[in-house]
């Protein structure tokens, strides 16, 4: 009964600052100072989960209810598409001709841990995307008239009420930073090893 909401992974751009340095120690004075993701983060990653509205819909009668001079009737979203889209943000080195091979060694390990990480966030979010297209696929609404339609009308208002409470407002980007937050919780600490060209 109804065509299944689908999960669409969107656009995934790509940003970059720079950032220099002819050591280690100073290219993190650098990243500490421009803190691109906001405290303690020197790479950020933003996404959006747009969820569709819905104007059609599966209709079906409730053929076992038993209401006096009434019917029942259920509606699911006919189709629909749950959309996520994100930008990643990396620092970039402006030059390494000055950095030691130790320096070189150490910020490419740096980066691939960052972007790494990042590439979680996008997981995190593609997830809470996919969980709301299942939400949706199963949503159903419920009415009752006096025929099928004032049924299907009473049916629609209360899918409009569920999706309301379940969407409206901040609900979803609300869920969506949980999951970064959750994330970050088991590990958001990236940073550069400034005595390695001390070794």
């Amino acid at each position: 009964m109804g065509a299944a909401v689908t999960a669409r992974k969107g656009t995934i751009k790509s940003k970059t600052y720079s950032v220099a340095g002819d050591t280690v120690e100073d290219i993190l004075t650098d990243l500490e100072k421009k803190q691109i993701g906001g405290t303690d983060a020197v790479g950020d990653c933003t996404t959006a989960v747009k969820v569709p509205s819905f104007s059609k819909f599966e209709e079906k009668e409730n053929e076992k209810f038993k209401g006096k001079d009434k019917v029942e009737w259920f509606v699911t979203p006919k189709s629909g598409e749950v959309e996520m889209e994100g930008t990643i943000t990396l620092p970039v080195l402006k030059s390494d001709k000055k950095l030691s091979d130790k320096g070189k060694k150490e910020w490419g390990r740096f980066l691939r841990d960052l972007t790494a990480h990042e590439d979680l966030h996008v997981a995190a979010a593609w997830s809470v995307t996919e969980e709301i297209a299942k939400e949706l696929s199963a949503m159903k609404g419920t009415g009752q008239g006096k025929d099928k339609n004032a049924a299907i009308r009473a049916a629609e208002a209360d899918f409009v009420k569920l999706y309301k409470d379940a969407y409206g407002g901040d609900k979803v980007a609300k869920r969506v930073t949980k999951a970064h937050e959750a994330l970050d919780a088991k590990g958001n600490t990236f940073t550069l090893d400034a005595t390695v060209e001390g070794e």
